[in-house]
């Protein structure tokens, strides 16, 4: 490829701005980080269709309409979210030989340099408009990480669903997702995404999956930490009060209430306080209500006896003698193993386990 001039320069060649047009851009792409081309459109000296039409001229590459193209969602998904969103980059035929791609800067020879790189092919350049490159490309993948997310969180629904594991807790943070598993005391990570997602996109995978779930929810400037209870899916007889101690907390028949917030079709209120005839759903504490679902972590400490009759349904986490707790095939890398007990079991019946 031959050295070309930068868009600023060919601006000023085609005297389509001024030397203080091109300063102003510059301080404002400086400020703002994104392209030079970008902060001339966002400042209003040029149009998006102008520079993409010098562009094209100058450079001798041919410039395609995106909206008379088949988008390949495959090869896209092959490369680098980040590489491709960041430098506008979107694949769109690939050979033995070549990869062809379309760009809205031609000049981006370092992007173009990782490419072959990365695909040990040569690189065909088309120009075609930016923000069209940007939102095909952000449909795409986002589109692709929703999938996989619901591949991952169908195998650790089945990997814990006999366990004492009940809350899915979903930090979102420096351009990754850590997804942890929390149960009967026990926190363990399951794994770290190394994709940014957002909570929509993790609530739209759920969705699909037809999971519906009680939730808390925090964020922050650079973060969010998105936590969930979900429910099984089939409505059952809940014998209260009762203590759950395993994934898949039982569903009412009937409305019922709870101290969270509440996502699916249900019948299911909030409510700081039990409503007297209803089950109720505890959370942020123990209730010795006579029609309370409450969780295994919230029973007193050192108080298991005074739950009286309060029923307890799930599994009791032991060490797992084979590794120790560091995790082996025996016992799912969890580092435990889950004994199931009897629905019938009494809270003070285990209470050497609190």
């Amino acid at each position: 490829m031959n050295k070309r001039k930068n868009i600023g320069s060919l601006l000023l060649d085609y005297k389509m701005i001024t030397e203080a047009d091109l300063d102003e851009a510059l301080e404002f792409q400086k400020e703002n980080g994104v392209k030079l081309g970008q902060a001339l459109v966002q400042l209003g000296k040029v149009k998006q269709d102008e520079i993409d039409y010098i562009l094209s001229r100058q450079v001798d590459e041919p410039f395609i309409i995106l909206d008379d193209i088949n988008i390949d969602t495959t090869l896209i998904r092959k490369y680098s979210s980040e590489l491709l969103v960041n430098n506008r980059i979107l694949p769109i035929y690939e050979s033995d030989e070549s990869i062809t791609i379309v760009t809205d800067d031609p000049f981006n020879l370092k992007a173009f340099e990782k490419m072959r790189e990365i695909t040990k092919k040569s690189v065909n350049l088309t120009v075609s408009h930016g923000e069209k490159i940007e939102r095909i490309l952000k449909s795409v993948l986002s589109e692709g990480n929703k999938n996989k997310l619901v591949n991952i969180l169908d195998k650790l629904i089945k990997d814990i669903s006999n366990t004492s594991f009940y809350r899915l807790d979903f930090c979102g943070h420096s351009g990754v997702l850590e997804i942890n598993i929390f149960g009967f005391n026990l926190l363990q990570n399951y794994t770290v995404l190394a994709e940014k997602y957002s909570q929509y996109q993790i609530m739209q995978a759920l969705e699909e999956m037809d999971i519906h779930y009680f939730y808390n929810q925090y964020h922050l400037e650079n973060g969010f930490f998105f936590q969930i209870y979900p429910l099984i899916s089939e409505s059952a007889k809940i014998e209260v009060p009762v203590v759950l101690g395993s994934f898949g907390l039982g569903k009412a028949e009937g409305a019922a209430f709870t101290d969270l917030d509440f996502h699916g079709s249900e019948m299911i209120f909030r409510s700081d306080l039990p409503v007297k005839g209803y089950l109720y759903y505890s959370f942020n504490s123990f209730c010795y209500y006579e029609n309370s679902v409450n969780i295994v972590d919230n029973v007193p400490v050192n108080s298991a006896d005074d739950a009286g009759e309060i029923l307890y349904t799930g599994y009791i986490p032991s060490k797992c003698g084979s590794c120790d707790g560091e995790g082996c095939s025996k016992c799912n890398n969890f580092g435990y193993r889950f004994e199931k007990l009897n629905d019938n079991i009494k809270i003070s019946d285990i209470s050497a386990n609190f």
